[in-house]
């Protein structure tokens, strides 16, 4: 019973983790967005891209919660340390170019 139990509670964990990567998807989504179209009209592939690693990033989580899945049945644990360094890495670039771009003059050169 108590195997049983904390299984579930295992994989309950794996979902908020998956919850959790799709919330930074969004908030990669948000970036690419307020680069894109808010800050300043170069801005505009950078932006882009940011929208497309969120969608490449909430695929991700939804395969890895279903490989975690799995592991997790068969009774094996696995750490995708990768992913976690892509996101991070570009949560931290997407935010030091919003501080670029809103610190850049948004008027042209007279």
């Amino acid at each position: 019973m108590r195997v049983h139990l904390s299984l579930h509670t295992v994989q309950i964990a794996n979902l908020r983790t998956m919850l959790a990567w799709w919330r930074t998807s969004m908030g990669l989504a948000i970036i690419g967005v307020a680069l894109g179209r808010l800050l300043h009209e170069d801005a505009g592939a950078v932006g882009l891209v940011f929208v497309c690693l969120a969608f490449v990033f909430g695929a991700l989580s939804t395969v890895r919660y279903g490989h975690t899945l799995g592991h997790l049945k068969r009774g094996h644990v696995s750490v995708n340390r990768w992913m976690i360094m892509c996101t991070t890495g570009s949560t931290l670039v997407g935010m030091a170019l919003l501080v670029y771009f809103s610190t850049v003059s948004l008027d042209p050169p007279v």
